[in-house]
């Protein structure tokens, strides 16, 4: 077992390979990094998980102990009461057992438990129907988060949600925001001013304000199993594979341009989590009654054959969109997702009028893809590629329907990134344990069921028998 009976502090680094931590290390060999992984207990992971991997169900098959055949989670805005009572996330076991528990960002989060009970503070993931945090005063953070996600989906959005901001910022020192992390923002802004595609920086901001709330809460309240997610890493790994791993490709025909604009993109998201790790291993040596652990659910590698995106068609009006397929704007809600999908919760009486009409949909010649999920919740797929708008022809059960009637939109792709690179099951488990500094390596990969186990063995709590 690699995890050594202690308090454990879990970041969740969504889609690191072992390739982008090993070049990390290499340039910054006396980071934190680097002196974890020297005197770390070390082991690959698998994602144990059937058919195409996505974060949305590799991370539950880690917190459930189970694979994606048995959870049955494969999007946002799925109901999973269900789910929840049949193969609970680890968190919900922990604290059902006494374990204090502190959450931030973990997948499938939403919503807070209705019994606070066993949990020191609980932020749910950046897709979250609601803003509702534990406690109450990191909901100011929630709400600005979520609205910067809603309005950087794709393109990285140059305005800022003002009065968030500032209610944000009122907040700023009682909730834990640093003064060097607001100089770090304000920097930022500046150098959008200089060179505007620096905005796709902005994802790594609103983890640099996250993991400041996460620390402060942290030290406040020293729950016994603490997580963090981010995935600004994983965010830059698809866009700009190619510029740092060129070699990689030989069918991409980007530019050096291009490649030259986005070379430092994935080592700047490491050097923050370099900084962010730094932070964790000062705790625990300050805390040995802790341990640090740093775990991805699978990695990335490059996918050559990825077309080049200039433009994907979008839904930009919902309520248009949803009124042409029949459902009135009380009838429908929308659940957040990660673009091109489109995640709607539809009344009953209007679901199978829905899904007649939307079985029906067509952009040039070709049906799009819709997946139903219970509860009436049902998944449009989008992002149509590099469409000729003069050529555009979409087509409602069998009737052609103008597009922008429909409430579509061909949006421009502004730094012409697709999934250069893309999900493969390796991954990287990584565990720091002050009291005993001493590289360990374990030679088999752990299987992504294994780790909710192992986490219970650490806190000598019984291994539910559905888990491996």
């Amino acid at each position: 077992m690699m995890f050594p009976g202690k308090k454990l502090i879990v970041y969740e680094l969504n889609e690191m390979p072992r390739r982008v931590l090993d070049l990390h290390v290499a340039a910054h060999p006396a980071g934190a990094l680097g002196r974890m992984l020297e005197s770390g207990a070390y082991a690959d992971t698998h994602a144990a998980d059937s058919g195409v991997l996505t974060p949305w169900i590799t991370w539950p098959t880690v917190h459930r102990g189970v694979n994606n055949e048995r959870h049955c989670i494969s999007d946002f805005g799925q109901d999973l009461g269900d789910v929840d009572r049949e193969y609970p996330p680890i968190w919900r076991i922990l604290a059902s057992h006494g374990v204090r528990v502190g959450l931030f960002g973990s997948l499938h989060s939403y919503p807070p438990p209705a019994d606070p009970t066993g949990y020191t503070f609980y932020v749910p993931d950046t897709f979250a129907a609601g803003p509702e945090t534990m406690p109450d005063e990191l909901g100011a953070f929630q709400q600005f988060n979520l609205a910067m996600v809603d309005s950087s989906a794709r393109n990285v959005n140059s305005s800022v949600a003002l009065e968030l901001a500032f209610r944000l910022l009122r907040k700023a020192p009682a909730i834990g925001i640093k003064a060097t992390t607001l100089a770090r923002l304000a920097a930022q802004l500046i150098q959008e001013r200089v060179k505007p595609l620096r905005r796709i920086r902005r994802r790594t901001t609103q983890v640099q304000l996250a993991f400041d709330l996460f620390l402060k809460q942290l030290y406040d309240k020293r729950p016994a199993y603490a997580t963090f997610f981010t995935n600004h890493v994983a965010s830059s790994m698809h866009r700009y594979w190619p510029a740092t791993f060129p070699e990689d490709y030989q069918a991409k025909k980007l530019t050096e341009q291009w490649k030259h604009s986005f070379r430092d993109e994935i080592a700047f998201t490491m050097r923050e989590v370099d900084r962010q790790i730094g932070q964790l291993v000062d705790f625990v040596q300050r805390h040995p009654d802790y341990a640090l652990v740093l775990m991805t659910s699978m990695g990335q590698a490059a996918v050559d054959d990825t077309e080049i995106l200039r433009t994907q068609l979008y839904i930009d009006d919902r309520a248009r969109f949803m009124r042409h397929m029949g459902v009135e704007p009380h009838q429908w809600s929308a659940r957040r997702a990660m673009l091109p999908r489109y995640v709607f919760q539809l009344e009953e009486s209007v679901s199978g009028a829905f899904r007649e009409r939307i079985a029906g949909f067509e952009v040039n010649g070709r049906r799009v893809e819709v997946a139903e999920h219970s509860s009436n919740v049902f998944q449009v797929k989008m992002g149509q590629a590099n469409l000729d708008e003069a050529a555009i022809a979409v087509r409602l059960q069998g009737r052609a329907v103008d597009w922008r009637e429909l409430g579509l939109m061909n949006q421009i792709i502004e730094d012409a990134t697709g999934s250069y690179a893309y999900h493969i099951p390796q991954g990287v488990l990584l565990v720091y344990d002050p009291a005993s500094p001493r590289q360990q390596r374990v030679e088999s990969p752990v299987h992504t069921t294994e780790i909710a186990p192992m986490t219970l063995r650490n806190f000598d709590l019984p291994v539910p028998g559905y888990m491996r």
